[in-house]
């Protein structure tokens, strides 16, 4: 309420006394201000101010402020505002810029026609371009979109990082593909990331839910041989989901879950 108030007052007045009222760095200023009291749609004003009077953007304050339009207006209003400043050639497009707009593609199509727009500009895709074309998978469960930017991003001779597999956990996880965890876990201890706490209990709780008992225990005993000590909240996230399907299974899956509560409470004793 205040800061749109007094945004539109500094902003009237501009218009009121000509291009001499305002340095184009101060319009910069009145922007980042904005977004750092996360000022929505006062960031908007001012943004549209400075296409409307040519006004330079400084790489960093276009970073804050597509993560903010992010948030808030979504992807299509995020490339609207970047796309502008780029045409009128008023922000130097940088590689960061392309994290958020990446990361908040609502589609693997988006996602892949902003990596094809990097090159066009002269910026090259890092590991962090490719990780967030996969983490914008996850909302739609789109497992095959993952695989597909993870294969892009070794054809250009990036390596995942742990990050990167992380991502890949949670979209396999949101597109029940459970099964595959255990190998990208695999894939993960290959590349010398075997010392991951995080990406380890995602793994663990994720193979639970899916009552994968083999890969739950094959996971323990890799964290152990890594030097990693599964704590308390691992267990306890493991016996959450272990319970929740006991309360829903019968017959022989009935005796099976059981039997993998026993054998994971020994373990958590014995430890």
């Amino acid at each position: 309420g205040g800061m749109e108030a007094n945004v539109k007052h500094v902003l009237a007045n501009q218009m009121d006394q000509g291009n001499g009222a305002m340095e184009p760095g101060d319009f910069d200023k009145l922007l980042k201000r904005c977004i750092d009291v996360r000022s929505e749609r006062s960031a908007l004003s001012v943004a549209s101010s400075m296409l409307e009077k040519r006004v330079q953007c400084s790489p960093q304050t276009m970073t804050a402020l597509l993560t903010l339009i992010l948030d808030k207006f979504g992807v299509d209003e995020c490339r609207r505002y970047f796309d502008a400043f780029v045409a009128k050639k008023l922000v130097q497009p940088q590689i960061q810029h392309f994290s958020p707009l990446i990361r908040g593609s609502v589609s693997a199509a988006q996602a892949q026609d902003l990596l094809e727009q990097m090159p066009l500009l002269g910026i090259t895709p890092n590991v962090f371009s490719y990780t967030s074309a996969i983490s914008s998978c996850e909302i739609n469960g789109d497992w095959q979109g993952a695989l597909q930017f993870l294969s892009l991003m070794r054809a250009s001779g990036t390596a995942p990082n742990e990050v990167t597999y992380s991502c890949l956990l949670s979209v396999a996880a949101k597109a029940n593909m459970s099964h595959v965890i255990y190998s990208i876990v695999q894939d993960m201890q290959n590349e010398g990331y075997s010392d991951n706490y995080v990406c380890y209990s995602k793994a663990i709780v994720s193979c639970a839910r899916a009552q994968l008992f083999e890969d739950v225990d094959n996971l323990l005993a890799d964290m152990e041989t890594g030097g990693l000590e599964a704590d308390a909240n691992i267990f306890t996230g493991i016996l959450s989901s272990y319970r929740h399907i006991l309360k829903r299974s019968q017959g022989d899956n009935h005796s099976n879950v059981s039997a993998a509560i026993v054998s994971l409470m020994e373990r958590w004793v014995g430890q």
